[in-house]
């Protein structure tokens, strides 16, 4: 199991890219999207495998029920969940992690993945993180890179230079969500990686990072910082008036910083934000259909198939979502 490094997990989110299976009450990484298990149980499950520490789990006050029940399901209880007043973006949520873990004199490498960032290979990918852990005690921010499997356009490509050690490259360029006829390209030129969205550094060289490029998304993170206070397992934060444009780990930090380089990852990889990566992840049927939950078909092919699940966490038994590729 792998030491000093402290795995957050980004959860929050407002349930709109999958609507309406996901919605703001029930987003997506608290959903059974693969398997019986929730995005967010699975995650912790992966990961007390890898990591000898508890996780912190970073999620939107109005998601604290929720995520309370589902890390008692998946029997992992957390080292600590930061409740968002509002939404930071995945840099500020980032930021508010960085915070907690430097002002509790903690050492530890930080590891930050979303939810919906889906593997099952956990021996590979801590294999990844352990050979990252020096560059990133060297004061890097690493990236873990996908090799594409296909030209796909709802992922973020990144161009790398050759590498320098072995599996470490330079960052060269990213290109967020590119057209079909540029994806292809990209594609075919080996020289690009898809980008996962996990990170690893010392929480100081992001913030210091982050104070660079976005110093009014720092400033708002230390002041809702200030009002944390802890009840049992939560951090709680007022709401406050915050002057500020939540902002991506990408975009704020990531495609401005000399310290990124990119680690490849090779192992079966998705991100589920959009309808069509949650369909070629999915096991099909005999005529190419996939079916989830309480739903039936009659004479379709190549369909996707999905109940909606309501509020109070129920099946909605007369809805259903049905989508064609």
């Amino acid at each position: 199991m792998i030491d000093q490094v402290q795995t957050v997990l980004l959860a929050g989110g407002f349930g709109t890219r999958l609507w309406p299976l996901s919605q703001q009450a029930h987003s997506k990484q608290f959903l059974k999207l693969i398997g019986d298990k929730s995005l967010l149980e699975q995650m912790l499950t992966r990961l007390q495998e890898a990591f000898r520490d508890p996780p912190v789990i970073v999620c939107n006050h109005s998601q604290e029920t929720i995520a309370e029940k589902q890390w008692r399901l998946a029997n992992v209880e957390p080292r600590k969940v930061l409740l968002e007043p509002t939404s930071l973006g995945t840099a500020g949520a980032i930021a508010l992690a960085a915070i907690r873990e430097i002002s509790s004199g903690q050492k530890s490498l930080m590891l930050a993945m979303p939810v919906d960032s889906y593997f099952e290979e956990t021996c590979q990918f801590s294999s990844c993180v352990e050979a990252s852990a020096k560059f990133a005690l060297q004061g890097k921010i690493i990236m873990f890179g996908i090799p594409p499997r296909s030209a796909d356009t709802n992922y973020g490509y990144v161009r790398v230079e050759n590498s320098t050690e072995p599996g470490i490259s330079e960052v060269l360029s990213f290109e967020e969500k590119p057209t079909s006829e540029n994806a292809k390209n990209y594609f075919d030129s080996g020289e690009y990686l898809w980008n996962s969205g996990i990170y690893l550094f010392r929480p100081q060289d992001y913030m210091d990072e982050l104070e660079k490029f976005r110093p009014d998304l720092l400033a708002a993170c230390y002041k809702v910082a200030e009002t944390g206070l802890e009840d049992s397992i939560f951090m709680r934060y007022e709401s406050t008036s915050l002057a500020f444009s939540s902002e991506s780990v990408d975009r704020a930090v990531m495609e401005n910083t000399a310290k990124a380089v990119i680690k490849v990852c090779d192992m079966k990889w998705v991100d589920l934000g959009s309808w069509r990566s949650l369909f070629e992840s999915q096991q099909r049927d005999a005529n190419e259909n996939v079916i989830v939950g309480n739903a039936i078909s009659f004479n379709t092919k190549n369909w996707e198939l999905y109940t909606i699940v309501t509020k109070n966490g129920n099946v909605d038994k007369e809805r259903c979502v049905i989508l064609r590729y």
